[in-house]
């Protein structure tokens, strides 16, 4: 349901252009990494064996969680427009080699990592785009705050 919602709310704003500041973020987790999201205790169980990520009770939490992320306000880094510097190709090639090499010996983990390292991006999102969505004071408004 919240997916849906999600794809609404996203055709709902088609004719609406964003601000320029806007086209490095999602609002809300998209739906490929939310599914992403949905499935980290079900890898994490598959890591460590019998525990906490098998008890239906956590996945309620997971899943109302992700659904939650998907249908908020919540700004999350979009790498639509990620282009690599001519200098780092090498080294994104590297990375890139290295983690295929991960996915192909150790699944699990690395997708367990990759999917946390998506949730720990989410709040670190949030603080630049709320300094670069924030309005810039005027002259005047700002010599009122002086005073």
């Amino acid at each position: 349901i919240c997916c849906a919602l999600r794809l609404a709310r996203f055709n709902a704003q088609l004719g609406i252009e964003p601000p320029a500041f806007a086209y490095n973020f999602f609002i809300g987790v998209p739906a490929p990494a939310a599914a992403v999201l949905a499935i980290l205790p079900m890898l994490l169980s598959f890591q460590f064996a019998e525990g906490l990520f098998r008890s239906p009770y956590v996945n309620v939490v997971v899943m109302a969680g992700v659904a939650a992320l998907m249908v908020s306000r919540v700004p999350t880094y979009s790498f639509k427009r990620f282009r690599v510097r001519r200098d780092w190709v090498p080294a994104t090639l590297l990375v890139i080699g290295a983690l295929a090499a991960f996915v192909t010996t150790e699944p699990w983990a690395t997708l367990s990592m990759i999917g946390l390292l998506y949730l720990g991006s989410i709040p670190a999102s949030y603080m630049p785009y709320r300094r670069i969505a924030r309005p810039v004071p005027s002259s005047q408004e700002y010599s009122r705050h002086e005073q």
